[in-house]
């Protein structure tokens, strides 16, 4: 018994439906995208980390921003990150 698959999506102009076959419709590309998130939030995290380690050593002036921006910039960054990993490697492409 073959099910019946409906795809709700604009296509774009010129691209039949028919063309989309289930393993076109199958295909995950997210695996990449995982990896490549990973790997910038351990990016982000040894360079934040090396970054307060340098004001700290050259014990320069810290004023109210550099507590409040860098870690909430940090925050903001790695949150979006995981957004897009889990928006994009659980959802097929």
């Amino acid at each position: 018994m073959q099910a019946n698959i409906v795809v709700e999506m604009s296509l774009p102009p010129g691209v039949d439906p028919s063309m989309l076959t289930l393993d076109y419709l199958s295909e995950n590309k997210g695996e990449p995208l995982y990896h490549v998130s990973i790997v910038f939030i351990v990016l982000q995290t040894i360079f934040i980390t090396l970054f307060f380690i340098s004001r700290y050593i050259n014990s320069s002036t810290k004023g109210w921003d550099f507590w409040v921006f860098i870690p909430v910039a940090y925050i903001v960054c790695t949150a979006q990150t995981i957004i897009g990993i889990r928006k994009h490697t659980v959802s097929i492409h």
